[in-house]
């Protein structure tokens, strides 16, 4: 996967419209979660094992990484972004493999 630039402005450019301006039923709307989420193609093609639901794998990544950054924003000093986006990285490739 590609790595984006993890800095404070981009971390909370991404929070701030998530957590104060949608209405809290909108919290879960994101491109990745919304219709067909690209782990469906991993699932069809063979590089994701078929038991993953796909919508339900995607909700939870994306609850992983808005967690982090909100985590982030309370302590910024505790929390090393990169070393914790690249254990996300490994446990998302370690759970969806075949």
């Amino acid at each position: 996967m590609a790595r984006c630039p993890v800095t404070s402005g981009s971390v909370r450019a991404s929070m701030i419209p998530n957590s104060a301006c949608c209405p809290f039923e909108h919290h879960t709307f994101c491109p990745l979660t919304r219709n067909r989420s690209p782990f469906s193609q991993g699932v069809d093609d063979g590089s994701v094992r078929p038991d993953v639901d796909p919508q339900q794998r995607a909700v939870l990544i994306v609850s992983i990484l808005r967690g982090l950054a909100y985590q982030w924003l309370l302590e910024p000093d505790a929390v090393d972004l990169v070393a914790a986006y690249d254990e996300i990285i490994d446990l998302v490739a370690t759970t969806l493999a075949p």
